[in-house]
Order: C-alpha cells, then sequence, then structure tokens
C-alpha cells in the first residue's frame, strides 16, 4: 500500500512539474503569467466583460480578477469604462496589445489536456474527475480559490510584472 500512495506522490509531482514547465515556457513567450493569459482570453472570447464575469468564468474570487485586471491594464493590454446605463458597472474590454498577446499566446497545456480529455469516454472522463476531486480532498485543498487552468504557484503576477 505504501508503494501505491508513493506512486500517486510521484504521478502528482509529474504532473506539478508539467504545469510548472508550460507556465514558464508561456511566460517566457508571452511576458504573461498563466492566470493573467486566462483573463485576456475570457475577455477576448467576450468581446467585452465585466469583472464579476470574468472572475466566474475564471473560477477565481472578484478581488483576484481585479488585481489581475489592473496589472493588465498597467501593461497595455487592457482599458476599462463605466457603463451607459448604469455608471457603477464596469467593462472590461482588450487594446490592440492585448489582442495580439492573445493571439501570440503558445498552445496552454491547459488546451491540450482539454482536448485529450474530450476525447475520452464519458465514464472515463467521470472517474478521472471524481479521482482528482478525491485528490483534492485527501490535500485539504477543496476551498483553494483556483482557476481551470493547470498553473502553479511557481510564477506569481508579480514575477513577470517587472520584465
Amino acid at each position: 500500500m505504501e508503494d501505491r500512495a508513493h506512486s500517486s506522490l510521484v504521478a502528482l509531482r509529474r504532473i506539478l512539474r508539467a504545469s510548472e514547465a508550460a507556465a514558464r515556457e508561456m511566460a517566457r513567450q508571452t511576458q504573461l503569467s498563466t492566470p493573467q493569459l486566462v483573463v485576456l482570453q475570457i475577455v477576448h472570447e467576450a468581446e467585452e466583460a465585466t469583472p464579476k464575469a470574468i472572475s466566474q468564468r475564471a473560477g477565481i474570487a472578484q478581488a483576484t480578477a481585479t488585481a489581475l485586471l489592473d496589472k493588465l491594464e498597467r501593461r497595455g493590454f487592457v482599458t476599462r469604462r463605466r457603463g451607459e446605463t448604469d455608471r457603477r458597472q464596469v467593462w472590461i474590454a482588450l487594446t490592440e496589445a492585448g489582442r495580439e498577446a492573445v493571439r501570440a499566446a503558445p498552445d496552454p497545456l491547459q488546451d491540450r489536456f482539454t482536448e485529450r480529455f474530450l476525447e475520452l469516454p464519458d465514464w472515463e472522463q467521470a472517474m478521472i474527475m471524481a479521482a482528482l476531486e478525491r485528490v483534492a480532498g485527501l490535500l485539504d485543498a477543496e476551498a483553494l480559490d483556483a482557476a481551470p487552468v493547470l498553473h502553479v504557484g511557481a510564477l506569481a503576477p508579480d514575477d513577470l510584472e517587472h520584465r
């Protein structure tokens, strides 16, 4: 039984290393962290989005989305504008630099995973999902704020801000 626990930990480390390597490569090519790119992709798909919609779609807290948007705005990737009918509402849109960053981004690890995962039969998808949720529970990670991307804390958004 200890061999299974050891093998499981090795598999988890491989997943984390693959995620970190993909995040480093993407950051090297785009000068963006994975969460920043996810936000840009969400806005790109929607053309315009509110911070609340972005946070919901990314699976992160609204405060986290706002912090990411602040950094992206400072770097000239997004703009904010007040709603015309409701001035309290803020709309986010990409600048030309933001659109170019999305176009230039390499095929991220999560896209490869999603493509391959969706090719699996339903029963296998459900099995993998259940196993991963169980692993999250074993690690007391159910309540952690996590975007639906394969990203580990190796690259914090601030790490890229100074490049």
